[in-house]
């Protein structure tokens, strides 16, 4: 017979309460389940719901978490510690380095394989220059447009270059350095507030969103600045650097943050249709294309958090209702 059992959690999106569990029978036979969560900047989950078995949520990790048994869980670490190889897996890496080294490259592809557009196409310049002499052209159904009259309108030329600040604001944001910053009147706006650092705060947990950005944005500016002062060699040399990190920064988003909702389509996707605007119209309709895309990829960001979190509170009840079931068989 139970003499006294007590089961009592509380999760959240920002972290988990520590309860101790204790349930005692008429046999002298004790059982502890503590339940454990602990977070370092919000961004760890762990739960240890058995005596023999650890379960970690990562928030930081670049997809959906796993859930697995292993021997250590850290708060202090973003990453998990798996158990040592088997002699027979470390007798297979000595016998066969060049069968390891295969595996280790693959692994890097694995991993790196969104970087590559940015290699592939920004290589192309290079090779023009090396083996034809001459700058790169884009294709005739994407030439560049030759804007160097702006350089005789000072003032649409300097909010065409300054519109690349999307970029730089957006990376910043998701880097969760313009939030520290915020004068924000905590009384008025305080679920506005926490909204906002958290939704960073965890962007942040992936340095690369906000650097792809910004890199963007320092891609994009430079470019457009020869664009605009008639130096048409080297900024269509630097156009195709600039489509290159774009078709990067589009597979790393999708690689970190899954597909993009609903709501970042209906962003993305008009946006795109700004592109198409030639002649005069060009300055302001790619002015505009600057600030969309730049909104586009922060809902990409925060879509990518609401999965994770998604999936840790679905996986944190699905492990309650087994334990407790367990529990009551027992």
């Amino acid at each position: 017979m139970v003499t006294n059992a007590l089961l009592v959690s509380q999760v959240s999106s920002f972290g988990t309460k520590t309860i101790p569990i204790t349930v005692t029978s008429s046999s002298t036979i004790s059982r502890s389940i503590t339940m454990i969560a602990t977070t370092r900047d919000f961004s760890n989950d762990c739960i240890i719901p058995t005596r023999n078995k650890k379960i970690c949520y990562d928030t930081a990790a670049t997809s959906i978490p796993s859930i697995g048994s292993i021997d250590t869980c850290r708060s202090t670490r973003n990453t998990i510690r798996r158990s040592p190889k088997s002699r027979t897996t470390q007798l297979t890496t000595k016998l066969n380095p060049c069968k390891a080294s295969l595996r280790g490259a693959g692994l890097i592809i694995k991993q790196k394989w969104w970087c590559f557009p940015m290699i592939l196409i920004s290589i192309i310049p290079l090779l023009s220059l090396i083996l034809v002499g001459e700058f790169a052209k884009m294709p005739e159904w994407w030439a560049l447009k030759d804007i160097s009259h702006l350089r005789d309108m000072p003032l649409l030329c300097s909010g065409f270059l300054g519109s690349n600040i999307f970029y730089f604001l957006s990376g910043l944001y998701l880097l969760n350095i313009i939030p520290t910053n915020l004068n924000i009147n905590r009384s008025d706006n305080t679920l506005f507030r926490k909204k906002v650092v958290s939704q960073s705060f965890h962007t942040a947990r992936h340095p690369m969103l906000g650097g792809l950005l910004l890199t963007s944005g320092f891609i994009s500016l430079l470019y457009h600045t020869f664009q605009s002062f008639g130096k048409i060699g080297i900024a269509e040399s630097l156009c195709f650097v600039d489509h290159g990190v774009a078709f990067s920064s589009f597979c790393y988003f999708l690689n970190t943050c899954g597909l993009p909702s609903f709501k970042t389509l209906a962003i993305g996707i008009p946006s795109l249709a700004l592109l198409a605007f030639p002649g005069d119209a060009y300055p302001v309709m790619h002015s505009l294309w600057h600030m969309t895309s730049a909104g586009a990829t922060i809902s990409w960001a925060f879509d990518g958090v609401a999965k994770r979190r998604k999936f840790i509170s679905s996986s944190l009840q699905e492990e309650r209702k087994r334990y407790q079931l367990s529990m009551y068989q027992s």
